[in-house]
């Protein structure tokens, strides 16, 4: 492997010149990427890179003042100019000092980069001068069956991985560092149906190493374009989340800036073999989807995971027929209330974030059903409203979301919903609103409407698409955070009037519908009023 160093104080063109080449399938081996030449003659002195390739115009030490200094300290190395349009004169007294080639930096090509680096390799002298061991400039990582740990097979042919028997020289800790289009479409990596493109997988590795100070035990190590690894050795830090708050900080912004997007990181157990790191970076991949509750940057432990290994009981699902309804009778604040509560209460109860997506996709699917006559004749929106539920990747953009629908359909209904329905389910319906604070049953509506009781049922279903009990109990639930709101008002006076004969059966109805019990409510909204005070004040002074 020939040894090359890049030079360039812009950090997207270290970037770019880093990952627009998949340098494995090459002869060449990236020993580093660095701003100027000052630090480049410190890399030359430790790597002792056979190419190098640089801007011209840099700070602190230029290229043609880098090139001369190698020049004259005998450097038998090869390098390659790097130049902007106008910039010729340069260029040309760059070649005095033994500079091989030039590439316009605007518009050169993967192509014409490898070129100019096997050119300048043909010109090389049979034996350097200087050169270091292999074991100094080759990493102890190997890419390839790392990524075969993580994704099944060999990148090149598809065959099985190796065998996992390599000892480390020390034990390291990983980060694991995901883009969060990796999780959108489900939140388990395992089930990743594109091929990555392999030509730019080390961009974001790239964008990683940029932020590593010189000299950093840290080495980034790509995967595919949407994920890459960052280890060290896990005594260079103590207090590993800590150490580590600047890079990831660092990175979030770096990907941000040149990427459009934001990463998530995922903190290994220690290692110390390939065997354990294989099994630490698929529980890594795995808390990963924590990034549903915790968001992305902040640093999700590998172990958290175990904790999240609940599944949403079946009683829960009755819930989203209640958001449902709220929406087919515009009770839209109840629905928006219902929703919010349901995915807020998911990481209080540890459920597992791929068991709490797909609840959120059936949620999300069937509120825009029930909200789509709110948009007849503007698609526009529709698919506006669609497509923000795509990109979500958090609770917290989840129910930003919702909350954006059920507003846009709110201010696209009619004001009365129930003119659309025949005369007795009109009648059912007042009378339900009518009585909402007393005890209802199918047998009072049936004798109001003088229907039997099983085709009162279906009567009502068929003409509004929800079932007459989830409409009685979602007024109930909707006028029972109304009641809960007033501090002065005790749980057991709501429930008695709301025509509950016994608390508990309330506290029954209203924690399977909000996930929460009605004094978890209480305390919940009378700490958010207090919150939101405080914001007043703070924007008063």
């Amino acid at each position: 492997m020939i040894p090359v160093l890049f030079v360039d104080d812009e950090m997207i063109v270290r970037v770019a010149l880093k990952s627009m080449v998949d340098w494995e399938k090459t002869e060449f081996k990236i020993v580093g990427a660095v701003s100027d030449g000052e630090t480049a003659l410190q890399y030359v002195e430790k790597y002792h890179p056979q190419i190098i390739v640089t801007d011209l115009k840099m700070p602190h030490l230029d290229g043609i003042g880098l090139a001369k200094e190698l020049y004259e300290r005998g450097y038998q190395g090869k390098m390659i100019i790097l130049s902007s349009f106008g910039e010729f004169e340069f260029a040309r007294e760059a070649l005095r000092y033994g500079v091989t080639d030039y590439l316009l930096k605007a518009n050169f090509t993967d192509k014409e980069l490898l070129e100019a680096l096997r050119t300048a390799a043909q010109k090389l002298p049979p034996e350097p001068v200087v050169t270091k061991k292999p074991e100094d400039i080759t990493s102890e990582f190997d890419q390839s069956k790392i990524y075969s740990m993580l994704y099944g097979g060999d990148k090149e042919n598809g065959a099985e991985p190796a065998d996992l028997n390599k000892a480390y020289s020390m034990e390291f800790v990983a980060v694991y560092v995901f883009k969060r289009e990796i999780l959108l479409s489900g939140r388990s990596l395992t089930a990743r149906k594109e091929e990555p493109d392999l030509t730019s997988k080390e961009m974001l590795s790239g964008l990683i190493s940029e932020t590593f100070e010189a000299g950093s035990t840290m080495e980034a190590i790509p995967l595919t374009p949407k994920d890459a690894l960052i280890v060290f050795p896990a005594q260079s830090v103590q207090a590993v989340p800590e150490a580590l708050g600047k890079y990831l900080s660092r990175i979030q912004n770096s990907v941000k800036i040149y990427m459009n997007t934001e990463v998530g990181f995922v903190l290994s157990e220690p290692f110390s073999s390939e065997l354990q790191l294989s099994g630490s970076l698929k529980s890594c991949a795995r808390a990963a989807s924590l990034s549903l509750y915790q968001g992305f940057g902040s640093l999700i432990q590998q172990q958290d995971f175990l904790f999240y290994a609940k599944e949403i009981a079946d009683d829960q699902y009755d819930a989203i027929e209640l958001v449902c309804a709220g929406i087919a009778f515009h009770e839209f604040e109840s629905a928006n209330i219902l929703a919010e509560s349901i995915l807020e209460s998911f990481d209080k109860q540890r459920i597992n974030p791929v068991c709490a997506c797909d609840y959120i996709q059936k949620l999300v699917k069937n509120m825009m059903r029930f909200s789509s006559g709110c948009f007849e004749g503007n698609e526009t929106k529709t698919k506006e409203l669609a497509a923000n539920f795509r990109e979500c990747g958090t609770v917290y953009e989840y129910e930003a979301a919702i909350k954006e629908l059920i507003s846009a359909a709110n201010g696209n209904s009619e004001k009365d919903s129930a003119v659309k329905y025949r005369k007795d389910v009109i009648r059912i319906i007042e009378y339900i609103k009518k009585n909402i604070t007393q005890k209802i049953t199918l047998a009072q509506i049936a004798k109001l409407v003088n229907m039997n009781e099983s085709y009162i049922s279906r009567l009502f279903k068929n003409e509004t698409g929800i079932n007459i009990t989830s409409y009685i109990n979602l007024l109930k639930m909707g006028k029972a955070i109304e009641l809960l709101k007033d501090p002065n008002v005790m749980v057991k006076e709501v429930a008695n009037k709301l025509g509950f004969d016994e608390q508990s059966y309330f506290n029954r109805i209203f924690n399977k519908y909000l996930s929460s019990n009605p004094s978890e409510f209480k305390k919940k909204y009378k700490k958010s009023i207090k919150i939101d005070q405080n914001n007043i004040n703070e924007s008063d002074r």
